[in-house]
């Protein structure tokens, strides 16, 4: 009889500042050692959700959790004066959710990893938005076509390796790459938090390519350029140009761009304008950034009557480097990248190596080069430390010798 067996249990949301629905993950610690998580397979509202009761206003979600509760209470007992092996968390778990103990293991052994995501993107279509679960079913089609026999534990460090130079030998965007690998690991995440994967150490499983294809900076009669093209017959490229422009003049991520309407917009006592709105791409959107409005944004913003639509990263890339070629931003550019333990070394029109973070590294260099503060910069782009807003600070020697004279 083991009368020192304890069991303590925990409650808490994937995410708690989920805008519709997150998955309840129960937490299972053994001997303050042994901590064990599972998916409940309970979608709910954060707001339905008391963390400190650890309950919830749903009455199904309620009974759920009573029965979780009770199921490893009657364990516990049965447990502690019954059985003299030792204790297996997966045991539990077969119990807790109805799972055959057989069928676990001939699962960790045969199962496909294009199944597996498939599994993920079905438990959490509730969860997740429409255009994740989108890109779920988007990998699962690429590993069923090119690895259909590939295992969950076949994935390692070897196989990223391989992976990220077939992506590059197909010419995928940096961008997408990068997306595709973060996919994986969340859906390998999810099999070793539900013990369907023993372990995983995915060390170099956490980008696409290295190439700096946008450390690129326009100079002042590059964007002059740009914005004299007369692309009113190509409307699909007007709209890039202009998009392009504004991204150049306040220093906001592309995917920030439609943040930039009446609503956001504020005055300072000195009847300077400038923008105010959360930047999308930090976590939990905590980062505010405050763009200034020049009266070139405020002309193109009138364009477009104040409402920008969002802007696809891969699809409008190209249109942007053909805007760039149109305006013959075709100065020769020499840019080092890396692939692994090799150096690439690659010369391309400047036109080539332009991307969307190029408008804010522009912003950036400029305002640096017309010695305003790091501070400031920071402030207007959203960056939480100085040192990221140096990171974007690509100004040419000539630029560079000039500040000496001022």
């Amino acid at each position: 009889m083991n009368m020192n067996f304890k069991l303590k249990t925990a409650f808490y949301l994937r995410d708690k500042n989920a805008k519709k629905k997150t998955s309840l993950i129960l937490a299972l610690t053994y001997d303050e050692g042994q901590r064990e998580r599972f998916s409940c397979g309970i979608s709910l509202s954060p707001k339905d959700w008391n963390e400190e009761k650890q309950t919830s206003t749903d009455k199904s979600v309620k009974e759920k959790i009573a029965s979780i509760n009770q199921i490893i209470e009657n364990y516990e007992i049965d447990f502690r004066f019954k059985n003299e092996r030792d204790f297996d968390f997966v045991e539990l778990k077969n119990l807790l959710f109805n799972e055959n103990p057989q069928k676990i293991e001939q699962t960790k052994s045969t199962d496909l990893f294009c199944t597996y995501i498939g599994e993920y993107y079905e438990l959490h279509k509730n969860v997740k938005a429409p255009n994740t679960i989108k890109k779920y079913k988007t990998l699962e089609k690429f590993f069923k076509t090119h690895y259909p026999k590939l295992r969950a534990n076949q994935i390692n460090n070897e196989f990223a390796t391989n992976l990220k130079a077939y992506y590059l030998k197909q010419k995928f965007l940096n961008n997408t790459i990068s997306k595709n690998f973060q996919l994986i690991r969340v859906v390998l995440t999810w099999l070793f938090e539900t013990n369907k994967l023993n372990e995983f150490s995915l060390k170099k499983f956490s980008h696409g390519a290295d190439e700096k294809v946008e450390e690129v900076v326009l100079e002042f009669e590059e964007l002059e350029k740009i914005a004299q093209l007369d692309l009113s017959d190509k409307p699909h490229l007007e709209s890039i140009r202009d998009y392009f422009l504004l991204a150049s003049y306040t220093g906001t991520d592309w995917c920030d761009l439609h943040h930039l309407n009446k609503k956001n917009l504020h005055t300072t006592s000195g009847g300077k304008k400038y923008f105010v709105f959360n930047r999308a791409k930090t976590e939990k959107k905590a980062i505010i950034s405050h763009p200034p409005c020049s009266l070139e944004s405020e002309k193109i913003l009138d364009k477009y009557k104040w409402k920008l639509e969002f802007i696809s990263y891969d699809k409008s890339l190209q249109h942007l480097k053909t805007v760039c070629a149109l305006a013959e931003i075709n100065e020769e550019i020499t840019l080092k990248s890396q692939s692994g333990s090799q150096v690439i070394t690659e010369t391309r029109p400047k036109y080539d190596w332009v991307g969307w973070k190029s408008g804010r590294r522009t912003f950036i260099t400029g305002k640096l080069l017309d010695k305003a503060s790091t501070e400031a910069v920071a402030f207007a782009v959203g960056h939480k430390k100085t040192s990221t807003t140096a990171k974007y600070h690509h100004a040419s020697p000539d630029q560079m010798v000039e500040l000496l004279y001022k």
